[in-house]
């Protein structure tokens, strides 16, 4: 037990969490974060150095005397912005964008170092600010944005020895060191209680969009999650609509509480025929959508759909003995070829293909665009 709890509370000071597999649940809402973070932070940091050049060119101060060095500096800092704008997205480039955060923070650790090292005995402010401010920016486990840390610490103070007089190193070694350890503990609490946040706000938000009977999306959050989906210009797939047939007859020969079990695990039976990467989500009533993705075939489909419909029949017949149950259901194929589809014409043709389907006799799959059931 109590090696357990070490384990989780090491995982808790190095991840900001104990649960790995929670990390991973959060990991859209970081990057979106970081994205966000990322270009404000960068644009900041151009206006800053672009400041810092004009001072350079009109000889205001010593300090600054090799406007080069900040020309560099903002003209990488513009470059990671436009990134940031025009390349970067938060659904499919977390790990770049968090790659790109720490290039810039290095930027922000060299500014420290040229005002703090390059211009001889003065005294390590800038750096010491640079300490306390950059690992806060990016969303992070704590113990990377720590190692950043110690490690910018450490040649730092290597520079300052080699550099400056015994005196000046003296104050530069205490500050940093009481800095860092400051801005450690300070960047791990910080870390954890962003981790705690985003863990609360996933919480919240699988709550809203859960549907309390069957555990599917709700309509609302099904529609959020297929339009995201089909923006993808090279997505392909099939979206599928499923009604129960009869349902009115369960309902009025058993009673609505036993309509409720039968819309229950009608759903919870489909989420498990699916894979995690489907979207379920129930429509209405006793109608369910379901949006499949990768490259498939009408028979694919159908085979596919068979198999639902045949453990939806043995669940009710083994647990209700009920013989009559089946389903109806209605697909139409789709694929992106280089334009965004369209989430409402996609479910108007899968609803088409349900009506087929339950005026050609019911317990049958028709994809639409195929007059013939199966």
């Amino acid at each position: 037990m109590e090696h357990k709890r070490a384990g989780a509370l090491l995982r808790k000071f190095c991840l900001g969490m104990e649960d790995r597999k929670e990390l991973e649940d959060i990991k859209p809402m970081i990057a979106e974060y970081n994205h966000k973070m990322l270009a404000f932070s960068s644009m900041l940091f151009f206006i800053i150095f672009v400041i810092l050049a004009g001072i350079s060119f009109i000889g205001v101060s010593q300090v600054y005397e090799v406007p080069v060095v900040y020309i560099g500096m903002a003209a990488i800092s513009i470059g990671i912005y436009l990134l940031t704008r025009f390349v970067f997205k938060p659904e499919t480039s977390g790990r770049a964008i968090l790659v790109t955060f720490y290039v810039l923070e290095l930027v922000g650790y060299a500014y420290g170092f040229y005002t703090g090292i390059a211009h001889g005995p003065f005294p390590a402010v800038t750096f010491i600010v640079m300490l306390i401010i950059l690992p806060s920016l990016p969303c992070d486990c704590p113990w990377r944005g720590n190692l950043l840390l110690m490690a910018m610490g450490i040649i730092f103070l290597f520079c300052s020895r080699r550099v400056k007089a015994p005196t000046f190193f003296s104050n530069d070694v205490g500050n940093v060191i009481s800095y860092v350890l400051v801005s450690f503990f300070m960047h791990m609490h910080q870390q954890m209680s962003r981790m705690d946040d985003f863990t609360n706000r996933l919480i919240i938000k699988i709550q809203r969009d859960t549907d309390s009977l069957t555990g599917t999306m709700t309509k609302a959050a099904f529609e959020a999650n297929s339009i995201r989906v089909l923006r993808n210009e090279s997505c392909e797939g099939c979206l599928l609509v499923l009604d129960v047939d009869n349902f009115k007859n369960i309902n009025d020969s058993f009673g609505h509480s036993i309509g409720d079990f039968f819309i229950a695990n009608t759903g919870r039976c489909i989420l498990e025929c699916c894979r995690s990467s489907d979207f379920v989500g129930r429509f209405g009533g006793d109608e369910f959508v379901i949006l499949m993705q990768g490259k498939l075939t009408k028979k694919i489909v159908e085979s596919k759909v068979n198999a639902m419909t045949e453990t939806l029949k043995e669940f009710f017949l083994d647990n209700t003995k009920y013989e009559h149950y089946s389903v109806s259901v209605g697909c139409t194929l789709f694929q992106g070829s280089g334009a965004q589809l369209d989430y409402n014409s996609l479910f108007n043709q899968a609803d088409q293909a349900l009506y087929v389907a339950k005026n050609s006799g019911k317990n049958r799959c028709v994809v639409y665009g195929n007059s013939n059931g199966n």
